[in-house]
Parts: C-alpha cells; sequence; structure tokens
C-alpha cells in the first residue's frame, strides 16, 4: 500500500471516531437526590397513657420519755407502718420538640408536661400483740400529681417516614406524703395529741427511653415511647403524746427510698416545617 493510500485510510477512520463521538449524549455528573421526607424543624403535640410507680417506705417507731408504747411492741409498729406504695394510672399532657436530620441520623430535644393522679397507702387499724382490746390507727400515704421532663433525643429513620429513637435527660415529679398515727382516746385532745407527718415535693431525677416516631398526612407525626424515670427518697417525722394523767411520747419516723416512676405513652405532634 502506498503512503498515500495509508494516509488516507488513518484520515477517514479519525473522522468516522469523531463522528461516532459526537452522536453520543453528553456525559453528567451524578445529582444527590434528598430524602422526600425530612424530620429537620421544631413541633408541638399532646400525649397520653398510662404510669406506674414503686416506692418502698420503712417506718421506724422510737420511744420518747416517758415512752409511749412498750417495748415488746415497737417491732411491730414500725413492721405495721411498712410496706411497697405501688400504683398506676392515667397520665396526659403536651409537649414541645426540635429535630435536625443529618442523612439518617436525626438529633433533637423536647420537653413534656403531664398530669396524672396516682395513690397508694398501707395501714389500717391494729391491734397490739400484748393488749388486744387496744386498737390503733396507722396510716402512710403516697401522691404523685404531675411529671416534667427535658430530653435529648437521638435516632435513626428506619424509612424516610420512620424513626426509630432513644431518649434521656432530666425530670421532675411533684409528690405527696403523709403518715398518721392515732389511739383513741389515749392520743385524743386534750389528754394527747395525735400523729400527722407530711412533705409536699418537687422531686428531682432522671429519665431514659425510646421510642418510634411515623409521618403521617402532612406536618403530622404520631408516636410511641416508653420512659423510665427515678427520683431521690425523703424521711419524714413526726412526734405525739398520748396517754392518761402523765403524757408519753413516741416518734414515728418514715423513710421512703428511692421513687421509681415508668411510662408507656402515645402522643401526636404537628411540625412548623413541611415534608
Amino acid at each position: 500500500m502506498s503512503r498515500t493510500m495509508l494516509g488516507a485510510s488513518v484520515a477517514v477512520v479519525c473522522i468516522s471516531s469523531l463522528a461516532s463521538a459526537a452522536n453520543q449524549p453528553p456525559k453528567v455528573a451524578p445529582v444527590y437526590v434528598p430524602p422526600s421526607y425530612s424530620w429537620t424543624g421544631c413541633y408541638i403535640g399532646a400525649n397520653a397513657g398510662g404510669a406506674w410507680e414503686k416506692v418502698q417506705n420503712t417506718l421506724t417507731a422510737t420511744n420518747g420519755a416517758p415512752p409511749y408504747f412498750g417495748v415488746a411492741v415497737l417491732p411491730e409498729v414500725s413492721r405495721n407502718g411498712t410496706g411497697s406504695l405501688d400504683s398506676g394510672g392515667f397520665i396526659g399532657g403536651g409537649q414541645v420538640g426540635c429535630n435536625y436530620q443529618s442523612g439518617r441520623v436525626v438529633w433533637g430535644v423536647e420537653t413534656d408536661f403531664d398530669w396524672t393522679h396516682h395513690h397508694d397507702h398501707v395501714g389500717g387499724r391494729f391491734v397490739y400483740s400484748t393488749d388486744p382490746t387496744s386498737p390503733y390507727f396507722l396510716d402512710v400515704s403516697n401522691n404523685e400529681k404531675w411529671l416534667w421532663t427535658a430530653r435529648g433525643r437521638i435516632g435513626v429513620t428506619a424509612t424516610d417516614r420512620v424513626l426509630l429513637y432513644v431518649t434521656g435527660g432530666f425530670a421532675a415529679l411533684r409528690v405527696d406524703f403523709q403518715q398518721t398515727f392515732s389511739e383513741p382516746p389515749f392520743t385524743t385532745p386534750p389528754d394527747g395529741t395525735p400523729q400527722v407527718a407530711t412533705f409536699s415535693k418537687t422531686k428531682g431525677g432522671w429519665t431514659v427511653g425510646a421510642g418510634v416516631e411515623a409521618g403521617l398526612w402532612g406536618n403530622w407525626t404520631v408516636k410511641a415511647e416508653y420512659l423510665y424515670a427515678q427520683f431521690d427518697g425523703e424521711t419524714v417525722s413526726g412526734s405525739f403524746t398520748g396517754g392518761v394523767g402523765v403524757p408519753r411520747a413516741a416518734t414515728l419516723a418514715n423513710s421512703v427510698n428511692d421513687i421509681h416512676f415508668q411510662v408507656a405513652r402515645v402522643g401526636l405532634n404537628y411540625r412548623f416545617v413541611g415534608p
């Protein structure tokens, strides 16, 4: 083949390659497609469910001077005022919070306030083992009125519209406690006074939990969650006098151990940033 024909062949191949490349569509860099649903934004909502508390209290009876109780019955009086104050009931209220989503991870903060009413007591009418004809009345009761929490949240999206999360932070519980003792007619004025010891306090503590939240239509979401909270105990005591002729004295001290509180509830939220 002559050099002229070889050059012509190479030119034809080059021209064909250029023409084929010109007919190919241009390459486009991949574009990131964000999720169709975003959890970023603030929200407000309401919740309702059940709550359960467990409180163990220990009563200790001690004599004053002159002593009111016989030494032999001090342990049984203490035992009759000791018990587990366990109760359960409805809880409901509202919450506000904010979320920020980064990829599949969702960070958030939430605070809530719930009303509740739990009541339990131990005690009743008792008689001394040394004198079954002399009844006395001993009652220990505990009430919770409301629960507040302020928590952080972190979760991952199982799907765009389903969020699984854990949560934890601070909690406060309003607690009313009362202990009473009477033995008519010995503790009836003017010969004596019955014993009444109370405290009404907001107890601080901590809480942890977990939950699942799902996007509904528009800006609405629904959630179900469980919280466990624990609060410090308290000691309350009171003295009383009673008897005929010479007033006799005694003190009943009640040690309320840690308060354990559990919540299982569902909630409905409205977010202020659209999906």
